[in-house]
């Protein structure tokens, strides 16, 4: 008989974020380092054990089948299906998840070290979570990643306390974006800008409207850095 289920839900941390009055439900969940997630794996699909069995150290193994197990149960709160028949599938162009069968339901999970984080929304969107680390030569990587406007922010010698963490901040915002539109790393970082210097970070946008996409800087654990994107209007992702 399997064992009773590690209740991530409510080992989260829950929020509400109001974007343009729409709710925006964020989890936070310290991943449990010692609890073995293996007895309730068969809640995965292949994919997800595929991924799983590749993971050389067993602690990044523990990290990610927990993540999931955490996407799961949220979702199944959220959807009223149970667990083991949420069925996650992928967009053709770009392999976004999505939950069939909800098409206003939409979620994004993101996963660093010590911690999970997962956003639910009726509207696409991306969350990214990231761990505050030491970035050696942060100008040649700034150069390769970052857009001219968001490079003179960063590195501006005024800043220069706040450098790893203002890093770390429009690293996040930058990443929730591109999850929003579903196009991961196939989008260009540099093709787009986060302008910082505002009570609300906003998106400057070459070919589209940047009112069609809000940005919002997440509390984070300390050490960590947290944000979320919200498309507001659905069909700029077609």
């Amino acid at each position: 008989m399997r064992p009773e289920k590690y209740n991530y839900l409510e080992s989260s941390e829950k929020s509400t974020v109001l974007i343009n009055e729409q709710s925006v439900f964020t989890y936070l969940l310290k991943l449990p380092l010692t609890i073995n997630p293996d007895p309730w794996i068969g809640f995965l699909n292949n994919e997800e054990n595929l991924r799983a069995n590749k993971f050389l150290s067993l602690i990044d193994h523990n990290r990610y089948v927990h993540a999931q197990l955490f996407k799961k149960q949220v979702l199944s709160f959220h959807s009223g299906i149970a667990e083991e028949e949420i069925m996650i599938e992928h967009e053709a162009k770009y392999g976004k998840p999505y939950l069939k069968g909800f098409t206003s339901l939409h979620f994004n999970l993101a996963y660093r070290n010590d911690y999970a984080l997962l956003g639910i929304a009726e509207k696409p969107i991306g969350i990214d979570i990231e761990k505050e680390i030491e970035i050696v030569n942060m100008g040649n990587f700034a150069l390769n990643f970052f857009s001219d406007e968001e490079r003179k922010w960063l590195l501006d010698e005024a800043k220069m306390d706040a450098r790893k963490t203002n890093f770390f901040r429009l690293w996040t915002l930058k990443e929730s974006f591109i999850k929003a539109i579903g196009k991961g790393i196939s989008y260009n970082l540099q093709d787009f800008s986060v302008f910082m210097d505002d009570a609300m970070p906003k998106l400057i946008l070459p070919e589209k409207n940047p009112s069609n996409y809000k940005l919002k800087e997440l509390l984070a654990p300390i050490g960590y850095k947290s944000a979320l994107c919200l498309c507001i209007d659905k069909e700029v992702n077609k």
